[in-house]
């Protein structure tokens, strides 16, 4: 038998089993449509059906396509295969073997190929293993937002950071996919997840370090530069590619180690960059951090801050942001022991009646404290229409409470000194239970320690006009508790 060949012929085919005209690309050297010819007999190829002769040429004499050096198959099919199996961008390689995809994404990339029926295009099932991926990243951005957008404001270091290391995930786990074919759905749906987290985190991130950095207001100018920096720094790693590409073909090893060493170079500087800011404003991570340097009496290093009249003459020790800034932790949630609620409805405040009365006798006119130390969990309810230095007293509040679960208070201190006993009355608080002798001890102390913490925050250079609490929306509204005593 000999191998089929394809011809070329100036109108459509005979009976349409080939196509219509215009069926191949015209750069290829085929201007009408192509037929599939049988053996040297003429006889019809497989299928029954004939194939039709160009007008004015006998069949013998039909121009026939080139072979491919090395090849037993004509040039025109292994062609037209390579064309529709050719996926966008870059082919993987796996053991010396080229990967060729099709990555079709609907109907409009297949109707210039005028393919007459479409569940028949064998091309179609590599649309499929694009739903997981591409469902996965919706269903991944819509619930990142959902479950951290507030805190990408409050935290934009962290979360700086955290987009650059999924970054570099994702890179991995997809240069890995093709190297283990049972997991590589799995591998590439991951990072697709992690791609759209480093989309939301990325972006939100560097417009509020715009923010920051713009000191004339000028955040567009800022970000317009911002984008030519990363345009030029783009163009500079292209270079590098293309002096790098051809000492790596063909050296896995060599590979994998620029690899490495690229990645940890890119995280260096990342951390290096992020350690480098100096944000004046008050988020959770710095606000902890002022707070336990003021309790404490300053720094683990000996280091001073900036002196202020404390409570009973005492003097009250506040760090500067250069400070605090290089000692924030650099992923979030580390550092905390307890799980803050600013903001919190009244439901996670008081199951009953009695607990409220006795939350609104140990609270402040302001707001309302309720720490559950079993539960690791500490709630602040802020009163409707209280002035806007509420949210950083009541998250000082709270964070002082989480200092008294911290390491012992230095009695050498004033401040040590009155919180020591209430550390030991919170440690032995029973499962369960609500410590409310301490929470009256602390809003009392509060009362005098609260304004003066925030003349000192101010006095040190930070911004107490504009914290970055992450503060919820509930409101509460209460009548002001009857004259009594504390509880115990």
């Amino acid at each position: 038998m000999r191998t089929p060949e394809v011809g070329c012929a100036g109108s459509g085919s005979a009976d349409g089993a080939a196509g219509g005209s215009g069926f191949l690309p015209k750069f290829l050297g085929f201007p009408g449509s192509f037929q599939i010819q049988g053996g040297p007999s003429g006889a019809a190829p497989e299928g029954g059906r004939a194939a039709a002769a160009a007008p004015g040429l006998p069949r013998q004499r039909q121009p026939r396509l080139r072979r491919l050096p090395g090849l037993g198959q004509p040039a025109g099919p292994l062609l037209l295969a390579l064309l529709l199996s050719l996926r966008p961008g870059r082919a993987r390689g796996r053991r010396g073997r080229r990967r060729l995809r099709l990555r079709h994404r609907g109907r409009a990339h297949l109707a210039p190929a005028r393919i007459p029926k479409i569940p028949e295009f064998p091309g179609i099932p590599g649309i499929f293993p694009l739903v997981p991926s591409d469902g996965v990243g919706i269903v991944t951005r819509i619930g990142f937002v959902w479950l951290q957008g507030s805190h990408l404001d409050c935290e934009a270091k962290q979360w700086r950071f955290v987009a650059d290391l999924l970054n570099d995930v994702a890179l991995v786990l997809e240069i890995l996919a093709p190297y283990w074919l049972s997991f590589g759905p799995a591998l590439l749906v991951m990072a697709a997840a992690a791609r759209c987290v480093v989309g939301v985190a990325g972006g939100a991130t560097r417009a509020a370090l715009a923010v920051h950095q713009a000191r004339r207001d000028n955040v567009a100018d800022v970000a317009a530069k911002d984008s030519s920096q990363e345009t030029l720094v783009n163009g500079a790693g292209l270079l590098l590619s293309l002096l790098l590409l051809p000492l790596l073909d063909g050296r896995p090893w060599l590979t994998w180690a620029t690899l490495v060493l690229l990645l940890i170079g890119h995280l260096t500087f990342n951390l290096a960059a992020i350690g480098s800011l100096t944000l004046t404003s008050l988020n959770r991570p710095r606000l902890r951090l002022a707070i336990g340097w003021a309790l404490r009496g300053g720094g683990a290093a000996g280091e001073r801050g900036v002196a202020c009249p404390g409570v009973g003459g005492a003097k009250l020790e506040v760090p500067r942001p250069e400070q605090v800034n290089p000692r924030e932790p650099l992923l979030p949630g580390l550092g905390s022991r307890l799980r803050l609620h600013l903001g919190a409805p009244l439901e996670l405040l008081a199951s009953s009646e009695a607990e409220l009365r006795k939350a609104l006798e140990c609270g402040s006119p302001d707001y309302i404290v309720v720490i559950r130390p079993s539960q690791s969990w500490v709630g602040v309810g802020l009163r409707r229409g209280a002035p806007p230095e509420a949210s950083i007293l009541g998250c000082a509040h709270a964070l002082t409470l989480e200092q008294l679960l911290g390491p012992p208070m230095d009695t050498g201190t004033p401040l040590g000194r009155k919180l020591e006993p209430l550390q030991r009355k919170i440690r032995n608080c029973p499962p369960g239970a609500v410590p409310w002798g301490v929470l009256a001890e602390t809003s009392r102390l509060f009362r005098d320690l609260g304004p003066a913490l925030l003349r000192g925050l101010e006095a040190a250079g930070w911004d107490v006009r504009r914290p970055l609490l992450a503060v919820d929306e509930w409101r509460l509204e209460w009548a002001e508790p009857t004259a009594g005593h504390a509880p115990s």
